[in-house]
């Protein structure tokens, strides 16, 4: 059965666990965001290891850790690159942002113009 083991940040604090539901799990640890989700049949093996790896670091009577930067890229490689989601992650953010803003702008400028005052002023007929 299809398992996810994923890796949640959540201000400075990160949960690392195992789900089958992984958007519930999403929802169930809001505010938090997804760093990272790995697909796998055999979560229970995998998750206890990066648990053990990581004992020292958890937050006592919790399920969160402190983990540090190349803690993060440590997890990363042991899952490789397919492990990062990207569908997460916003695809309107900076230049294609900009771009999106501008083009709508123009083009709700534009049909302002054209359909509220080019009738005005055909009317006032200014010849």
């Amino acid at each position: 059965m299809k398992e996810y083991i994923y890796l949640v940040k959540n201000g400075s604090l990160y949960n690392l666990g195992l789900t089958k539901d992984l958007s519930r799990t999403k929802k169930d640890l809001l505010p938090g965001s997804v760093v990272l989700t790995f697909e796998s049949t055999d979560g229970n093996k995998i998750i206890k290891k990066l648990q053990e790896k990581y004992k020292n670091k958890i937050v006592p009577q919790s399920d969160y850790y402190r983990l540090e930067e190349n803690d993060i890229a440590s997890i990363k490689n042991y899952f490789g690159k397919d492990s990062i989601i990207s569908y997460d992650l916003p695809f309107f953010r900076g230049f294609k942002l900009f771009l999106l803003v501008l083009v709508s702008w123009l083009f709700i400028s534009l049909t302002i113009i054209n359909l509220i005052f080019s009738p005005i002023f055909e009317r006032l007929d200014f010849k």
